[in-house]
């Protein structure tokens, strides 16, 4: 039996080199929303095929990654100047060029990652997922420099349809991350590890890999002493699909969204050795959900395969009714008004939301609303709608922070990059779209006549814009920011 990696919305992704096939014009433009009257959404770059991920090189150029053509663009100042690197890619389901990043040391080594599904030329038959890092040089992803990092192999006797993730990011401790599907691999009837179906046999696919730059095994892996090397490389394991993850900027830890089969996407922080519970959980544990790829049987995390390090946490929220969840980013930028800063973005396929969910004080949890917030699930649409924070976005493959504190979405089925930045940012206390020497007047003004400011300066709250140590005021604490901001 093939089991397709969704039988729902989420296959406008899957049956993507059908959908583009048959698109001889854009698809309507539609106004994106926000809920947020204080941003600003702006178009940086379209005619892009596909776009997947995005990565920035520094403040005026950034590379795309294209689903089905295989090819790292290159963007400069808003324009398409070339294209760095063709991969040759299979592009049947969520096969193609799937995740981009660069090396935390890009600036000594110019080492770009690629994450795609290989194939002799585009379109053909896939052979493997890899990873691989290039050196770029001139605009140009140099092949002779090529250095494979991660293989997930074609296995004959398992399905290899689809689930497969590809999202990358280097942690604070230089160690390459990176999600991964299933591929619908490690049901009942052929069991495997990460799919918590076998304490034997490996799927070598279907968890958060950690590994060197050059692609080696660390030491301090969860399960690094493990027999099977497959399994040594698994920072997470029980995972069906990522399309989504972050490293939250004042823990350090990592989130991931995950999407569910009939029910259950997740938000989920990701511990060392986190078993995520696929295939028999989807959801909290306790609401025992049911699904085609469980057998439509019940289960509890003691049934999960016992891995020496391993962890299981229920997700942070749940939506009952599966969203698509796609990318997830932390809205790290002091940019931004203090209200948002730290707090996290995350995208969808099935509804072309944003939904915005805040970290707990303690950053071990979501601040949800009180709907939400009794177990954790959403589940109508009602409560679906308190986390909404954009509309109209469509199917959202990547959103990162720019070199400019700004936040960027791409759009794939649009083959648009739009960036979400404050109408007025942090610090430009005079409201001229710049930080400058003239703001020093306005912000002396701010603190020491409120009321002069305001009738200075009507269009701007101070207390929005000139909170730079994000305590919800302007105050004299304000100044070191203020200065760094004026001075970077």
């Amino acid at each position: 039996m093939t089991v397709r990696c969704s039988k729902r919305p989420l296959q406008q992704w899957l049956a993507i080199s059908t959908l583009a096939a048959l698109l001889t014009t854009a698809p309507p433009a539609t106004a994106q929303t926000l809920a947020d009257e204080n941003l600003l959404i702006q178009t940086v770059v379209a005619g892009l095929e596909l776009p997947t991920s995005i990565v920035f090189l520094d403040d005026r150029t950034f590379l795309v990654g294209e689903k089905n053509t295989g090819r790292v663009r290159v963007v400069r100042d808003g324009t398409i100047v070339g294209t760095a690197l063709d991969l040759p890619v299979a592009t049947n389901d969520t096969h193609g060029l799937l995740g981009l990043t660069v090396a935390p040391d890009f600036d000594q080594n110019g080492r770009v990652y690629i994450y795609y599904s290989r194939a002799t030329a585009d379109g053909e038959p896939w052979l493997e997922n890899v990873v691989e890092s290039y050196r770029l040089i001139d605009d140009e992803l140099d092949v002779t420099s090529r250095q494979p990092i991660v293989q997930f192999a074609r296995d004959t006797g398992q399905a290899n349809a689809s689930c497969e993730g590809g999202k990358l990011a280097f942690g604070s401790d230089g160690m390459l991350y990176g999600t991964t599907g299933d591929l619908s691999r490690g049901d009942f009837e052929n069991p495997r590890i990460e799919q918590n179906t076998d304490a034997g046999a490996t799927a070598a696919i279907g968890g958060i890999f950690r590994v060197t730059p050059t692609g080696d095994v660390p030491a301090d892996n969860p399960f690094a002493n493990h027999p099977n090397p497959m399994v040594r490389r698994w920072f997470a394991v029980g995972v069906r699909q990522s399309f989504g993850l972050d490293f939250d900027p004042i823990t350090d830890e990592l989130w991931i969204s995950e999407n569910g089969p009939e029910v259950y996407d997740e938000v989920s922080r990701v511990l060392p050795g986190y078993n995520s519970g696929w295939l028999l959980i989807m959801g909290p544990d306790e609401r025992n959900a049911t699904y085609e790829r469980n057998d439509f049987l019940t289960f509890d995390a003691q049934d999960l395969i016992p891995l020496t390090g391993s962890r299981y946490e229920d997700p942070k929220v749940s939506f009952l009714q599966p969203i698509g969840a796609t990318a997830l980013v932390f809205i790290d930028s002091v940019r931004f008004p203090a209200y948002l800063r730290n707090q996290m973005l995350v995208g969808d396929t099935n509804f072309g939301n944003l939904y915005r969910l805040a970290p707990a004080d303690t950053r071990d949890a979501l601040d949800l609303p009180a709907a939400v917030a009794d177990d954790l699930v959403a589940d109508s649409v009602a409560e679906r709608n308190t986390l909404v924070f954009g509309t109209d976005w469509g199917i959202t493959t990547d959103m990162k922070l720019g070199p400019d504190g700004f936040l960027y979405h791409v759009s794939l089925l649009d083959g648009t990059i739009r960036r979400i930045r404050p109408r007025i940012q942090t610090a430009d206390l005079n409201g001229d779209d710049a930080i400058s020497e003239s703001d020093i007047p306005a912000f002396v003004l701010a603190l020491t006549d409120p009321a002069g400011y305001a009738k200075t300066y009507p269009q701007i709250d101070a207390n929005l814009v000139g909170d730079t140590n994000g305590d919800g005021r302007l105050s004299v604490g304000d100044i070191n920011g203020f200065v760094a901001l004026l001075t970077e």
